[in-house]
């Protein structure tokens, strides 16, 4: 019945703290995008849209290529 307990107490944890990180990662990347990108408005400053562009295509590419990370196989060596 311990047991029971313990992994009970550690799986609710768990899914407390992998929501605290999502919730975090999710408030900062909203705060970044407000911060790095330009509204059309303002297009006057070619300074503010390079770094607006340069910010929009790290982030694509964040995402396009950020969950392909082959995972190593004992196979391949």
């Amino acid at each position: 019945m311990q047991y029971v307990a313990y992994v009970e107490v550690i799986g609710i944890l768990g899914r407390l703290i992998l929501g605290i990180l999502i919730d975090a990662l999710k408030n900062t990347t909203v705060q970044l995008d407000q911060w790095f990108i330009v509204p059309t408005s303002d297009t006057n400053n070619t300074a503010l849209t390079v770094v607006s562009n340069v910010y929009i295509s790290i982030k694509r590419l964040v995402s396009r290529y950020g969950g392909e990370v082959p995972l190593s196989d004992s196979r391949d060596k």
